[in-house]
C-alpha cells in the first residue's frame, strides 16, 4: 500500500515507537516533532489556528491571576488610605480583569466553532 504524496515516504523516518521502555526522552521528542510535521503537512491552516488558540488559552490563566492580584493589591492600598494613583491603577486592573473574565467565558464558544470548522474540512 502506498502512502499519499503529501505525507512523505514512510522510509524517511520509521513510525514512532510507542514502547516507552525502549525510548529515552530524546526519542520521544523526536517522535513528537515527526508527528507535528505530519499534522502540519496535512492541514497547515488548522494547525496554525490550533497552536494560536492553545497559546492564548495557556496565557489566559496567568493574566487572570495577575489582574486579580492587581485589583486586590490596589483595593488594599486604597483602603489603607494610599494616594489617588492607587485608585486609578485599581480601575485599570479592574477593567483588565473584566475583559479577561469575559474572554474566559467565550473560549468554549471559540473552541466549539473551531472544532466544527475542522470537522467540516475533514480535520477530526
Amino acid at each position: 500500500m502506498s502512502s499519499p504524496d503529501h505525507l512523505g515516504s514512510p522510509k524517511a523516518k520509521p513510525a514512532p515507537s510507542f514502547d516507552s521502555a525502549q525510548r529515552g526522552l530524546g526519542g520521544k521528542v523526536a517522535d513528537l516533532v515527526w508527528l507535528l510535521r505530519k499534522v502540519v503537512a496535512v492541514d497547515p491552516r488548522s494547525t496554525r489556528r490550533w497552536a494560536a488558540m492553545t497559546l492564548a488559552i495557556g496565557l489566559l490563566t496567568p493574566v487572570q491571576l495577575w489582574a486579580t492580584k492587581g485589583v486586590a493589591d490596589n483595593l488594599q492600598a486604597r483602603l489603607d488610605g494610599a494616594d489617588a494613583a492607587a485608585g486609578s491603577a485599581m480601575w485599570w486592573f479592574a477593567a483588565l480583569w473584566v475583559v479577561v473574565q469575559s474572554i474566559t467565558l467565550m473560549v468554549p464558544h471559540f473552541e466549539s466553532g473551531f472544532r466544527a470548522t475542522a470537522s467540516e474540512r475533514g480535520g477530526s
